[in-house]
């Protein structure tokens, strides 16, 4: 099963980058999708990096009633992965996962790095009122435990990217239960 599983993801999460402050701006474009657990893919060239310079909130505490025990366990199994290869471990923050979380209710919707609303995926960060010198979104459906949605993250190369980018300190993760969306935010 995992080997036909891994054989039916096939993604590549786009990034482009716009800067912030001195006027400068620069985009790189390439083809992505969100993985599913049946290999279903959707294409979305507008996702990727936004750049801005200011410092990020800190994270919420395991035990948090309003954060489901899958959100820990994913950061718990993202920082087992960047272990490996000697990148420092994120940290959870709780305005990302409050921001992550509408990002997996709207996957139920509209599974992209568009929002139901036609904007980019990082806005909502910016209404949770978020501000981060680099972000990467990872999104996930119908995949249904913690450790099967990782492995598929990391078996995913635009996805595994994320994961093991050093310059992101922070991660954000929202879990839907309904249809099993997943969507991870990570900050730097």
């Amino acid at each position: 099963m995992k080997k036909l599983f891994a054989l039916t993801l096939t993604i590549v999460l786009a990034f482009g980058m716009v800067g912030c402050g001195g006027g400068s701006e620069e985009a790189e474009t390439e083809d992505s999708a969100m993985l599913t657990d049946d290999g279903a893919e959707e294409e979305d060239p507008d996702a990727g990096f936004i750049i801005f310079e200011e410092d990020v909130p800190l994270a919420g505490e395991p035990g948090s009633e309003d954060i489901h025990d899958y959100v820990f366990a994913v950061v718990d199994l993202v920082n087992e992965e960047r272990a490996k290869e000697n990148i420092p471990p994120v940290s959870l923050n709780r305005a990302a996962t409050g921001a992550a979380q509408v990002r997996a209710e709207e996957a139920k919707k509209s599974f992209s790095h568009t929002r139901p609303n036609g904007t980019k995926c990082f806005t909502a960060l910016a209404e949770a009122d978020i501000t981060y010198a680099a972000a990467g979104e990872n999104l996930a459906g119908k995949i249904k435990t913690p450790e099967k949605v990782v492995d598929a993250w990391m078996n995913s190369p635009g996805h595994r990217k994320n994961i093991m980018n050093p310059r992101f300190t922070h991660i954000g993760i929202g879990y839907v239960s309904s249809g099993d969306y997943w969507a991870q935010f990570f900050l730097g």
